[in-house]
């Protein structure tokens, strides 16, 4: 069997099974219960579930809804990857990871016709949820935020210096452009008109 990515409805009806092969499931509208090993949980726009393969679930959607649902047998997760299945997991979707599912529905049709395709996708799928749920290190989201008390007291500390926006991004590890926009995002003003007022 090949990894398989299907969106689909979930039925308005508590069924259960098991399969060999290890499941991703989210709801892209509406939602759905699960239960693995006995692990309830709610799977809606902002939540999802990894299903080890073998694990007896229960599973009920919930009014009108639509999952994206990733087929992947164990031999085809990468080997750094397959931590994700070693339990039963519900995970929480970031903003993120919510625009590459959000891709993968858009292009449903190609993961029919393309099998090399396919396989790509389940494996980028896993290695975002993979970093989300084990790295050490900055989110995408934290990366699309500002630490303004950094800031401030890096501002603080170097005031009487020159302070070109440069020098400001670069003091929270950003490029100008991306800087500048956090920071009018963050703030409502220029870096300049901040540092200024």
């Amino acid at each position: 069997m090949n990894s398989r990515i299907r969106t689909l409805p979930l039925a308005n009806s508590c069924l259960h099974h098991d399969h060999a092969y290890h499941q991703f499931v989210i709801a892209m509208t509406g939602r759905a219960e699960f239960e693995i090993a006995g692990k309830g949980g709610q799977i809606d726009a902002s939540h999802g579930c990894l299903v080890p393969g073998g694990e007896v679930h229960f599973y009920e959607g919930i009014g009108e809804n639509n999952h994206v649902v990733v087929d992947l047998p164990a031999e085809h997760v990468d080997p750094k990857l397959v931590r994700l299945f070693d339990d039963p997991r519900y995970f929480e979707a970031d903003s993120n990871l919510r625009l590459l599912l959000s891709y993968i529905q858009r292009e449903a049709p190609i993961w029919q016709i393309y099998p090399e395709a396919t396989e790509g996708m389940a494996q980028s799928l896993l290695a975002a949820l993979h970093h989300r749920t084990f790295s050490t290190g900055p989110t995408p989201n934290q990366l699309s935020k500002l630490d303004l008390a950094a800031l401030d007291t890096f501002i603080q500390k170097h005031l009487p210096e020159p302070l070109p926006v440069s020098r400001l991004a670069g003091a929270v590890h950003r490029s100008v452009g991306h800087f500048h926009v956090l920071f009018r995002d963050a703030t409502g003003v220029t870096p300049y008109r901040y540092v200024c007022a």
